[in-house]
């Protein structure tokens, strides 16, 4: 008896040595458990190094070898230079048969990790391809991936890929004391990046494809609900609701950022309806943060607005709330920006007025807990979602995907306590700009 350790495998204990091993193939494959026996540069055929019989997994007792056969995977292989190659792989599977007559196992083969069961594909393949897809159509993967699959394959395959890694995380997730349940529109319907909003770093725990109390009740049922000590949310009456409903205990934070944020968008429309002649770049300095304009903008922006009163009065109005939030005045200061809002103004900024009286506790709330919140929770996540939205319309298994798991593609999902933590933030966005810039090669 002795160890042997071959393309990786790990050491064991074997009576007879491969009667053909290839190192070079072996070291271009670069499988665990794998040697490769020969090939060429589009094909590698491979086996197990561990060519010992096992014992019947079901009653422990001995097999005897019953044949063999090989299975083909399409596979990728790295080059040198770092560019993909793709292969065929065959692998030669050993069958094996219980001696027992009694016991109910017939046959048997060594499990495979570089494949899923009933996969043609390996899984590094797969991981390949689930990139691909993230960045460009299904069509261009297939030309990106020389063709190895079709664009229905693709599509099947991300679609797999997605629902194993919800798998994997499993159905227990870590519960933050602060959570964060923020909507935000794609492809013409809302969605909901869930967070932990306690985390200075700020995970994204999960992306809900749809704002629906039954999946908002679902996630939350993956948490210790009692844990949960307040909800950071957006001005939408289902979260809310959807909150009241299963987390009755916990204390609802409506981000004053999100409030904003509706005043902003009835300031757009002041814009597109009496400025809508006004230069793309004038428009985006009417909607910029007065201190983020350098000197010589102001004499634009009086410019614009000198002959346009509704712009001129909304412009003051949209600020003069900005003043309020970023804490030069009291927040109780809202209730007399609402008051105050211009008459000519009154149906553009109608939503946000109705949100501070449908929200002034929720909102009051927010404004005394801010600093147990990750600074500038709604803004980096609006910063996610235009990111996001750089890329063309895909599946929804994809969108969520590209916020969830393309980064830890190679990579656990899960924690050390076994439970999944989310992504940090910084993770995704720097994959989302990897996959941009991939576009743009």
């Amino acid at each position: 008896m002795y160890m042997l350790t071959i393309g990786g495998a790990v050491s064991m204990t074997k009576p007879r040595k491969l009667k053909a091993y290839d190192q070079q193939l072996d070291d271009k494959l670069d499988l665990k458990h794998l040697a490769a026996t020969a090939g060429d540069s589009y094909n590698i055929y491979a086996m197990n190094p561990d060519t010992s019989i096992p014992d019947c997994p079901l009653c422990k007792k001995r097999m005897k070898n019953h044949g063999k056969y090989e299975r083909q995977y399409l596979d990728v292989v790295m080059n040198e230079d770092g560019t993909p190659h793709y292969i065929t792989l065959h692998y030669l599977f050993y069958k094996y048969r219980c001696m027992d007559e009694k016991c109910n196992r017939t046959l048997y083969q060594k499990p495979i990790d570089f494949a899923r069961d009933n996969a043609n594909v390996t899984k590094r393949l797969e991981d390949v391809i689930v990139r691909y897809a993230s960045a460009f159509s299904y069509a261009q993967t297939e030309r990106k991936i020389k063709y190895t699959v079709t664009k229905q394959a693709v599509g099947q395959i991300a679609k797999r890929w997605v629902d194993e890694k919800d798998e994997e995380r499993g159905g227990i997730f870590y519960t933050p004391k602060i959570l964060g349940l923020v909507s935000f529109f794609w492809d013409n319907r809302e969605y909901i990046i869930a967070v932990d909003a306690g985390d200075t770093e700020l995970h994204i725990i999960d992306v809900l494809k749809t704002v629906d109390t039954t999946e908002i009740t679902i996630f939350l049922n993956h948490m210790d609900k009692n844990s949960i000590e307040c909800v950071v949310t957006d001005c939408n009456d289902i979260i809310v609701n959807a909150v009241v409903d299963q987390l009755p205990n916990a204390e609802i934070l409506v981000d004053t950022d999100a409030l904003l944020q509706v005043a902003l968008d009835g300031f757009w429309e002041i814009i597109m309806t009496d400025a809508k002649h006004t230069m793309t770049d004038d428009k985006k300095r009417l909607m910029k943060e007065p201190s983020e304009l350098k000197e010589y903008e102001d004499g634009l922006i009086r410019r614009i607005t000198e002959n346009k009163p509704r712009v001129s009065s909304g412009y003051d109005h949209i600020n003069m709330l900005r003043s309020i939030l970023s804490r030069k005045w009291d927040i109780s200061d809202i209730r007399d920006w609402e008051y105050k809002i211009p008459i000519d103004c009154k149906d553009e900024f109608l939503l946000a007025s109705e949100y501070i009286d449908a929200y002034w506790n929720e909102l009051l709330n927010f404004y005394k807990r801010r600093r147990e919140v990750t600074p500038e929770l709604y803004e980096k996540l609006k910063k996610l979602d235009k990111k996001v939205k750089e890329f063309k319309n895909c599946s929804d298994e994809l969108f969520r995907a590209k916020m969830l798991y393309v980064c830890k593609i190679g990579k656990s999902i899960k924690n050390t306590d076994g439970k999944w933590h989310g992504v940090p933030y910084k993770e995704v966005m720097d994959t989302l700009d990897s996959l941009l810039n991939e576009t743009e090669d």
